[in-house]
């Protein structure tokens, strides 16, 4: 009795190639924890709006422009006692999902593990995605834990459906994300829309009205924030 699969087998190699990519890229990196948009992120996930200073302190009301369920969520995960540690294992397991994600991507194009694998921790550790490139600052892979990226996680994963024409996951996929960054999920939803409405072109207007339903059905709570 084996305790993994042929498949599962398979699967070792790449997945340990991207593991090690991911911690490599936030060494090469560094990690900081309360730096730049953190300074608005930390006082959300502490709730410090609920404190008797926080409704009346200029700063916390502040925060109202940096919405997003992600830390709404954290806030009755994380406290005082463990918000360093949360944010640090977060941020790495942010890392490591957004390698698979590429990776499977990857995989939708040309079935070979290795170079797939190999390919995903060039990218994960390639210094123009890290924060600063020569064309200026992005959020694709930051220094600290950011719903940006999880956010950019979250996108990819609904062309991974898109890839594979699985439109109501896809819809469902950037629902999701419309609540953990609106700005990224709208220029996504932009495209994906588009691709979908050429892709079904011949088929029932009814079919891609559910579909579009469905999105706009999940990412309606966003609209309050």
């Amino acid at each position: 009795m084996t305790l993994l699969s042929n498949k599962g087998r398979d699967l070792v190699v790449p997945a340990s190639i991207i593991f090690l990519a991911s911690i490599f890229s936030i060494l090469m990196q560094g990690y900081t924890y309360g730096s730049q948009n953190n300074i608005f992120h930390i006082p959300i996930v502490l709730d410090y709006l609920a404190s008797d200073e926080g409704p009346h302190d200029v700063f916390v009301e502040s925060l109202e422009r940096f919405p997003s369920f992600f830390w709404i969520v954290l806030k009755n995960i994380l406290h005082e006692g463990n918000i360093e540690a949360g944010f640090l294992t977060l941020h790495l397991l942010t890392r490591i999902c957004f390698g698979f994600i590429v990776f499977f991507c990857l995989q939708s194009l040309a079935r070979n593990r290795l170079m797939n694998a190999a390919i995903t921790g060039c990218i994960i550790g390639f210094p123009g995605f890290l924060a600063t490139s020569f064309l200026g600052r992005n959020e694709l892979l930051m220094s600290y834990l950011s719903h940006s990226q999880v956010a950019f996680m979250t996108i990819m994963a609904s062309w991974l459906a898109l890839r594979y024409r699985r439109y109501f996951l896809c819809a469902a996929i950037l629902g999701f994300s419309f609540n953990i960054n609106a700005f990224l999920s709208f220029w996504s939803a932009l495209a994906v829309g588009g691709s979908v409405l050429w892709i079904m072109r011949d088929q029932a207007l009814m079919q891609i009205i559910k579909i579009g339903g469905l999105m706009t059905a999940i990412f309606t709570p966003a609209f309050p924030m």
